[in-house]
């Protein structure tokens, strides 16, 4: 019967000495290097493993199960393939695995992911891409221990999350960014074949997230928006224009920049999202037919999204969009809560709830806003609308089931 125990080459050493694999079958043993070292007082013998005060234990004891994974299966291989195991043969075939699965470094993966997604996706999805990969590197600076595939278990998750929460101090929703990215790069190596640990598609390597008050304009302040006299302000009133267009439309910012006038067809917009890849179809509002045609058959031109972003809120506090608004927010582990003027939360993804939002008042069917704003699932849909108690407790008053007489 096949075993695998791993030694210490020197184990009254008072510096780091090499841990070894010695691998035992059929009378036979065999001692294999794991490239990894380790100072005797900081090794667990009963447990064959580092001990978990030592910073990089989990990089460490992932690498040795793994050694350890790979010449039992490679044992077994030979078995099945008729091929005698002889030490010399697994000795080459060991060293020979372990060198094309540890050529695949974590960050270089990471690296060439993302400069293959660039040409497919959204500016913002690179930037958070990029945002991640470098907070993964100041993670590994940090803990002073290489990160790989392996060593990505709960472990890491609860020291990452911990790091991001304690020593960052970033509010929840940013943590929850960091691993949704992680496991975007996780899951992308698994279906290449380069990753085999599957610890991160567990329920409880979870992304948070918190419901954080994120604003819509109803369509009384978009009309408000719309009907500003801006005829002295071009700059302003091509950049309200595209707001509008943007409302009545759903799209986002990086699917406005690819429309053109082939996208426009008579009954209704057409076009391929750039972050699903799927066509919708968009009916005219009778205020988008009005913008394009104030543009020539065309949509208002566009400008870098940060000035964008900072033109809307200057539009908002000239149409009177003052209402206090209330935010509360997870952060270094403790609720802040802020008052601001619904103005200054005004973005270009206030326009695709605006969207969403007015549309399901007005009662259009779920399903139907779905197909244009790419939404999966109505659960996730729901997340997405924008609407008070109050005005839910408005939009039943009218509906027949409350306006049914009492029966006795």
């Amino acid at each position: 019967m096949a075993s695998a125990k791993f030694n210490l080459r020197n184990p009254s050493s008072n510096q780091n000495t090499p841990i070894v694999l010695v691998f035992r079958y059929e009378g036979n043993r065999i001692k294999l290097s794991t490239g990894e070292k380790i100072h005797p007082d900081d090794w667990n013998d009963n447990k064959q493993n580092v001990r978990k005060s030592f910073i990089g234990s989990v990089e460490i004891n992932a690498n040795l199960e793994r050694k350890k994974e790979l010449i039992n299966r490679l044992y077994r291989e030979s078995k099945l393939k008729g091929i005698a195991p002889t030490i010399d043969y697994l000795r080459q075939a060991y060293n020979k695995a372990d060198e094309i699965e540890t050529e695949f470094d974590f960050f270089q993966f990471i690296e060439d992911f993302i400069e293959k997604q660039k040409p497919q996706k959204a500016k913002r999805t690179i930037i958070s891409y990029v945002a991640t990969q470098k907070m993964l590197l100041e993670f590994q600076k940090w803990r002073k221990a290489k990160i790989t595939f392996e060593a990505i278990d709960m472990d890491f998750y609860d020291e990452f999350v911990n790091y991001l929460i304690e020593v960052k101090q970033y509010a929840k929703n940013t943590v929850g960014s960091f691993i949704k990215e992680l496991k975007v790069f996780m899951n992308e190596a698994t279906e290449r074949g380069i990753n085999k640990n599957l610890v991160f598609r567990s329920r409880k390597f979870k992304t948070l997230e918190e419901d954080i008050e994120t604003i819509y304009l109803n369509e009384d302040e978009i009309t408000t928006l719309y009907g500003m006299d801006l005829s002295t302000n071009h700059k302003l009133d091509k950049v309200r224009d595209l707001f509008v267009f943007a409302c009545y439309t759903g799209l986002r910012i990086s699917d406005l920049r690819r429309l053109t006038k082939t996208n426009l067809k008579e009954n209704y917009i057409q076009i391929k999202t750039k972050k699903t890849g799927e066509n919708v179809y968009i009916p005219y509002h009778d205020t988008v037919r009005e913008i394009i045609a104030k543009y020539d058959g065309e949509i208002p031109p566009i400008i870098s999204e940060q000035k964008y972003n900072d033109y809307l809120k200057e539009l908002g506090e000239l149409a009177g969009l003052d209402e206090p608004i209330n935010t509360s927010r997870t952060k270094a582990g403790k609720v802040v809560t802020e008052t601001q003027p619904k103005y200054s939360l005004i973005t270009s993804h206030t326009a695709r709830r605006s969207f969403a939002t007015n549309a399901y008042k007005n009662d259009v069917p779920v399903i139907a806003i779905m197909k244009i704003t790419g939404h999966k699932t109505e659960r996730s849909f729901m997340k997405y609308i924008k609407i008070s108690k109050e005005e839910s407790a408005e939009q039943l008053t009218n509906h027949p089931f409350f306006r049914k007489s009492g029966t006795r």
